[in-house]
């Protein structure tokens, strides 16, 4: 299992390394030969290619490969400009106190980061 998991992780790191070759010369939006187009081009925040960067190593190749594959297939010049982050910071604000289990089955989840948890305990009247 273990082995397994250093694959992936090396598999990841093969293609964020073709990702960035990518960028430094033929992106549009990213590339030193496209001067002019840069920030012209791609309606996403981040861009496809630096959000594939993102995912690939947060989740590793096999997830990271199909969240990447679904985002190029969905992104088309004619879209608006659209925030999609590849995971999501989260405050938890709470008037009663939060459950400890729940917490850490969050922290499990990679889609999420846990940046804080602020609770205030019921005040008494």
């Amino acid at each position: 299992m273990k082995l397994l998991k250093q694959i992936n992780k090396a598999l990841a790191y093969v293609i964020i390394i073709f990702i960035k070759i990518y960028q430094f010369t033929l992106s549009p939006d990213k590339s030193i030969f496209f001067l002019y187009l840069r920030g012209r081009v791609c309606a996403h925040h981040p861009h496809c290619s630096q959000y594939s960067i993102n995912v690939l190593k947060r989740y590793g190749f096999w997830p990271g490969i199909f969240y990447a594959f679904d985002r190029v297939l969905h992104c088309t010049p004619s879209m608006t400009i659209n925030y999609d982050p590849d995971h999501y910071k989260i405050v938890f604000f709470s008037s009663a106190p939060i459950g400890v289990p729940f917490l850490q089955e969050l922290a499990k989840d990679k889609r999420f980061e846990v940046v804080g948890v602020v609770t205030q305990c019921d005040k008494p009247q």
